[in-house]
C-alpha cells in the first residue's frame, strides 16, 4: 500500500501521479490511498475567525492545488477509479496550539514572505477572546481517504 497526503510534494493529477510512480517499485501501487483533511472546526465563534483568516485574508496565498484538498472527491483526474471514505480526526488543544497551527499553513508563510507581516497576529486578540477561559477545546477535522486499485501495475 502506498499512501500520500495532498501536499506540495504530490500533485493530485494524472501527470503528477505518473511522475510519482516511477520512483517506487510497481508492486507498491497495487493499492494507492490519497488522503486530505479539511479546515479544522472548534466552535462557531472560533470557526468564523479561522474561516475569515483562511478565505478572506490568506485566500490569494494558497497554492492552486489546495482547491483539490478542499473538494477532495472522486472527480480528481487520476488514472484509476477512486473510492471515497470519510473519517473524522479530533484533538484537544489549548489556545497556543491553535495559534501555532495557523502559523504552519503554507499560505501564512507565503503571505509573510511577500508582505513581511504576520497575517495571524492581528487575529490573536479576537481568537483569545473567543477561546474564553477553557484551558482546552476539542478540535475536529474531516479526513477523506481516496483509495483505489490501480489497473496496470506492471510499469
Amino acid at each position: 500500500m502506498a499512501d500520500t497526503g495532498f501536499s506540495d510534494h504530490f500533485s493530485a493529477n494524472a501527470e503528477g501521479y505518473s511522475q510519482f510512480r516511477p520512483d517506487y517499485p510497481s508492486a507498491l501501487f497495487e493499492r494507492l490511498a490519497v488522503w486530505a483533511y479539511d479546515l479544522l472546526r472548534i466552535e462557531p465563534a472560533l470557526d468564523a475567525l479561522v474561516d475569515h483568516l483562511y478565505h478572506e485574508v490568506l485566500g490569494p496565498w494558497w497554492p492552486a492545488e489546495r482547491r483539490l484538498v478542499e473538494r477532495c472527491d472522486a472527480d480528481l483526474p487520476m488514472p484509476v477509479t477512486l473510492v471515497i471514505s470519510p473519517f473524522r480526526m479530533t484533538a484537544r488543544w489549548r489556545y497556543a496550539d491553535l495559534m501555532g497551527y495557523l502559523q504552519t499553513w503554507s499560505a501564512t508563510g507565503a503571505y509573510r514572505a511577500e508582505r513581511g507581516q504576520d497575517p495571524v497576529a492581528p487575529f490573536a486578540e479576537d481568537i483569545a477572546a473567543a477561546w474564553g477561559v477553557d484551558d482546552d477545546k476539542t478540535v475536529t477535522w474531516e479526513l477523506t481517504v481516496l483509495s483505489c486499485r490501480h489497473e496496470d501495475v506492471s510499469g
